[in-house]
């Protein structure tokens, strides 16, 4: 396999003249096979308008080609993504396969909590998810609702509920530029399995909108539980519970000193769940957290239980907040049961990097 790079063509072009050119920079050889790669908008000649792509193409006798080409052409690596561990080579497994206690549970069912899941069943493990929210199909109703009459659900918004915030917003898949792993890769092919358009796998800027994402949520859902998974929406994670693990008081003390983890020395033994008003213990020792960056109730749970959370990367760079330009938005919302609340975002506007 040969990749083209730099191949540019005007805005209407047809597939057939995508082709021929193909065959025009390979010198009248047909390619035995090809496929796009990439494809990104040259504007910078208006309003001349052009396509500018990456292909992947496979031909007869390719190593006098590379010979031929080699300042412009390359062999095609491509990375396939793996999962590090795969128990049923993705056949599934029924929840009495795998004993209670030890099933795989995921809180939220956003993108992270979606795919954990996705995973997760294909390699036999029949996870559990708890969503706080509504399925994709119910809070779309619920959200529709909210944006004409202002009444807000807490439970299941904008913000919560199966697919998580993207759900309802631009759509943008344009995230991971270099996917060493082919983790991205991976994201948008299972997009495209269950509904998505093809197109989303090479364009520059790929975009689902809603009403396509809605789809896609529903199916890889209907998946997970084709495979042994279970979802159960409405369900909130109040609380966690924890018991001491034992062992030597030598070993506690290491483990204290290298401060890796603030509960350490406790081992999870279960949550405390809420659905329809009522709470119930469940028994559970291996949960996901994938409750995203708005569930601030959860967070604050998190904290007082002294759980070791860390700011994603690019939270987390090296700048000087107090040379920072910025401003806070604060606004003012009433809640479906007549609770008056305010909420606020600090932006940073201008960052000024410390000095080192």
């Amino acid at each position: 396999m040969i990749r083209i790079s730099q191949l540019k063509l005007k805005v209407g072009h047809t597939r057939e003249e995508l082709f021929e050119e193909i065959i025009h920079q390979a010198h009248g050889k047909r390619p035995v096979s090809w496929r796009i790669v990439r494809k990104s908008v040259d504007a910078r000649k208006k309003p001349q308008l052009f396509y500018v792509y990456t292909i992947d193409a496979e031909f007869e006798n390719e190593k006098k080609l590379l010979s031929a080409k080699k300042s412009k052409w390359t062999r095609s690596t491509v990375v396939k993504y793996r999962f590090p561990y795969n128990k049923k080579n993705g056949s599934g497994a029924s929840s009495t396969e795998v004993s209670t206690i030890d099933r795989a549970v995921i809180v939220g069912m956003g993108p992270a909590g979606l795919f954990a899941a996705l995973v997760l069943a294909r390699a036999g493990f029949a996870p559990i998810v708890f969503e706080r929210g509504d399925c994709v199909e119910k809070r779309s109703e619920i959200v529709e609702h909210f944006f004409e009459s202002g009444e807000l659900d807490e439970e299941s918004n904008v913000q919560f509920g199966e697919g998580g915030a993207g759900t309802f917003s631009d759509g943008k898949l344009n995230t991971l530029v270099k996917d060493k792993f082919g983790r991205n890769h991976f994201v948008l092919k299972e997009f495209v399995k269950h509904g998505a358009p093809e197109e989303i796998l090479y364009e520059a800027k790929p975009h689902i909108g809603t009403d396509i994402l809605k789809d896609v949520v529903a199916s890889i859902r209907k998946e997970i539980e084709s495979l042994g998974g279970e979802v159960h929406f409405r369900t909130k994670v109040c609380d966690i519970l924890c018991e001491k693990i034992s062992g030597s008081v030598a070993e506690r003390e290491r483990a204290e000193a290298e401060k890796n983890l603030l509960m350490q020395d406790k081992q999870l033994t279960g949550l405390i769940l809420e659905k329809e008003g009522v709470q119930a213990e469940y028994p559970c020792r291996n949960v996901i957290f994938a409750i995203g960056h708005s569930a601030r109730d959860t967070f604050y749970m998190l904290h007082e239980k002294k759980l070791f959370m860390t700011p994603k990367a690019f939270e987390n760079l090296n700048m000087d907040k107090e040379k920072c330009v910025t401003y806070t938005y604060t606004y003012k919302w009433t809640t479906s049961s007549g609770t008056a609340r305010e909420d606020s975002h600090i932006f940073f506007v201008n960052w000024v990097k410390k000095q080192s």
